[in-house]
């Protein structure tokens, strides 16, 4: 059976995609926008085959039509690289986080762990000339 989409959930799918009336009417070319205005306003009930229409367009844009009447954004993790923190702190040169655990200093072509990081860190805060 397929899915049955409420006005609400019609709103919030929009919200999420960024869509407006006319970004949806274009991709269910068979509704107009008044009407999907109207189905959301809940002045106009959908046919069966509108309803399925709206909830084709709104799965195929990554919406999860959930049961409790609520929607989501569904999340693909495969298309997505692995995000890994990179800052460049103290300037040019400074160190480099690779990520929580990992820290790689200029010059220094080992990597050091986190036990290793205070001492570091304290030998980089010192003004220059003072050791």
């Amino acid at each position: 059976m397929p899915a049955k989409i409420t006005g609400k959930q019609c709103r919030q799918a929009r919200s999420l995609l960024k869509w407006n009336l006319h970004d949806l009417a274009s991709r269910v070319k068979s509704i107009l926008a008044r009407r999907i205005d109207s189905f959301e306003h809940g002045t106009v009930h959908l046919q069966p085959w509108e309803n399925e229409a709206l909830a084709t367009a709104f799965k195929k844009a990554g919406i999860l039509l959930k049961a409790d009447l609520e929607v989501a954004l569904a999340k693909d993790t495969s298309s997505e690289p692995e995000e890994r923190p990179l800052n460049l702190m103290h300037g040019e040169g400074g160190r480099i986080v690779l990520s929580t655990d990992e820290v790689m200093l200029p010059g220094d072509p080992q990597k050091t762990g986190p036990a290793e990081q205070p001492a570091r860190d304290e030998a980089q805060k010192r003004p220059e000339g003072k050791k």
